[in-house]
Formats: structure tokens, C-alpha cells, sequence
């Protein structure tokens, strides 16, 4: 499974929900993932894992091909962080 067409076909055949119906289902939670974060609050998904936005402070770095030292402006960045539940399924 590859895209998210693919998993849509999945669910949808797994289910009998109509691909389409899936497809709002997703948008919708994901629309509710983005509200999450815009009003700072983590986004958890029991038994998957957690959905974060974290702030970055401003850095100094190289431009790998040149050695050029480049500024880093500060930036919000989402961080995910799986459950233990899932991590444990990869490390059993």
C-alpha cells in the first residue's frame, strides 16, 4: 500500500464503506488533526501515536555543497511520536 488511493480501496473493501465515504473520512480527520494544532493542543490517535507542534528556535547550519554558513529562521514544525503499543509491534 503505497498512496493513499490504495488504502481508501483497502478500507473500502475490507468494510463495505463506499470508497468516497471513506475518502470524507479521512478529510475529516485530518481537518480535525490541523484544528488541533492550530490551537496548540496535541492530537492523539490511541494505540498509533501523537501529533505535536513543537517550536524551533533559529540556528545557524552549512550549505553542504559550499560550506557557506546559512541562517535558520525560527519555525513551528509537527512532530509525531508513536505509542508504545506500535512501537512494540517493530521491536517484538
Amino acid at each position: 500500500m503505497n498512496n493513499k488511493k490504495d488504502l481508501f480501496e483497502d478500507i473500502s473493501k475490507n468494510t463495505s464503506i463506499a470508497k468516497k465515504d471513506v475518502q470524507e473520512i479521512f478529510n475529516l480527520i485530518f481537518i480535525n488533526v490541523e484544528k488541533s494544532l492550530k490551537s496548540n493542543e496535541e492530537f492523539a490517535i490511541p494505540q498509533f501515536g501523537k501529533f505535536k507542534l513543537v517550536s524551533r528556535q533559529a540556528r545557524e547550519a552549512r550549505n553542504p555543497r559550499t560550506g557557506e554558513k546559512i541562517k535558520i529562521p525560527a519555525q513551528k514544525a509537527v512532530v509525531f511520536r508513536p505509542s508504545k503499543t506500535l512501537k512494540m509491534k517493530f521491536n517484538n
